[in-house]
């Protein structure tokens, strides 16, 4: 009897732990269906060396050791750069369904049986960037009709000395009474003008390299409180890239902050500046021209001045009065032109060859020795 009694308990503890374990599975199920697929992929870099991925689609992502790899996004791409030996984890989650696990590694380059003084950096690539600013102006004057002053008067001169005293006992004053009497105004002036800026910077990749080249102008000024003082008012050119070259789709993106500024004479005691500023991201093929930036102006100045009511007399009023038109016209357009270039070390003598031989051979005549062709006769090959 009691084995009889027992075998049911064990029947139903037997049910029991299969109805939890079923109930355990029921649960589990719709989280691995809900969970996200993770693909994991191995990627493989030096230490210096830059390479990019797309992300496209990518949410969020998140790096496990930022002391390995450096990684940022721009444009459309993730830029990975190692920076020391060791090994990271880069997660890139696509929405709510996927991500990918790089498992990263960066390795010290090979440095070989080399002196110490040949141990260099990673090879790196250069890129060479041409920056051109082209500037076109002109500008149309006319100013014609009568001038009248805008004040009528005149100063009374007294001729002071010795005045004789006629018999009848009166004396004789000499004064003279200065009119300013109206002038022809007739002027017609024209005029055009063109600059042209071009830079040259070589830097290697994702580098921001800076270019310089102009002046400084110290503006004194005064203080209320008597306290003089100095302001500085440059002009020229600076130049800020930042490329980033992407070997697999043979693009640059490239960065570029530019500003180009000269000096005009205001009439006044201290100059004024045009300046012309950029800042933009491009992303070119390799040789590609490319504009950044641009800016075509118009303006139209008319003014009439002359006595009132007859300057205003249609044809007439021309005798009455002064008329004068100015009409000015710009164009601006910044270019920027990317290159790869290999570094030769055996060409940069015979760039400091071609640049003292201009410098020695220099006469007076620039385009006889013009220094940018030094630096483009000894310029690496470019990479296709």
């Amino acid at each position: 009897m009691q084995s009889t009694r027992a075998l049911p308990q064990a029947l139903r503890a037997s049910t029991l732990v299969l109805v939890a374990a079923l109930g355990l599975l029921a649960a589990a199920a719709p989280s691995v269906a809900l969970g996200q697929r993770t693909e994991q992929r191995s990627l493989e870099l030096k230490v210096g060396e830059l390479v990019t991925l797309s992300s496209a689609g990518v949410s969020t992502y998140s790096v496990g050791n930022e002391a390995v790899i450096d990684v940022k996004p721009l444009n459309g791409r993730m830029v990975i750069v190692g920076k020391q030996a060791g090994e990271s984890s880069l997660l890139l989650i696509y929405g709510q369904d996927r991500q990918v696990n790089y498992a990263v590694t960066v390795l010290q380059p090979a440095k070989g049986n080399t002196s110490a003084a040949s141990l260099a950096v990673p090879e790196r690539v250069n890129i060479r960037l041409d920056l051109y600013y082209v500037e076109i102006n002109r500008s149309s004057q006319l100013q014609v009709g009568i001038k009248w002053p805008s004040a009528l008067g005149g100063q009374l001169n007294m001729i002071r000395g010795q005045v004789p005293l006629e018999p009848s006992g009166a004396a004789t004053f000499d004064m003279s009474l200065q009119q300013i009497l109206p002038t022809i105004d007739m002027l017609h002036a024209t005029g055009w003008g063109r600059v042209l800026r071009h830079g040259t910077v070589v830097t290697t990749n994702g580098t921001q390299a800076e270019f310089d080249s102009g002046g400084e102008v110290y503006i004194a000024s005064v203080a209320p409180t008597g306290q003089a003082s100095f302001q500085t008012l440059t002009f020229g050119s600076r130049l800020s890239v930042t490329p980033n070259y992407d070997k697999d789709t043979g693009r640059v993106e490239v960065k570029v902050e530019g500003e180009f500024g000269d000096l005009f004479d205001t009439g006044a005691d201290y100059p004024g500046k045009n300046r012309t500023t950029s800042r933009s991201t491009a992303n070119l093929a390799l040789g590609q021209a490319f504009a950044i930036g641009g800016v075509e102006a118009k303006s139209s100045t008319r003014s009439k001045r002359g006595l009132p009511g007859l300057g205003q007399i249609p044809i007439l009023g021309v005798l009455f009065g002064s008329h004068g038109s100015e009409d000015l016209e710009k164009e601006n357009i910044i270019i920027v032109v990317p290159t790869v270039v290999d570094t030769v070390p055996g060409r940069t003598a015979g760039i400091l060859d071609e640049v003292l031989t201009s410098y020695a051979s220099f006469s007076g005549d620039i385009e006889d020795a013009e220094l940018s062709r030094a630096l483009n006769a000894g310029a690496p090959k470019k990479r296709k």
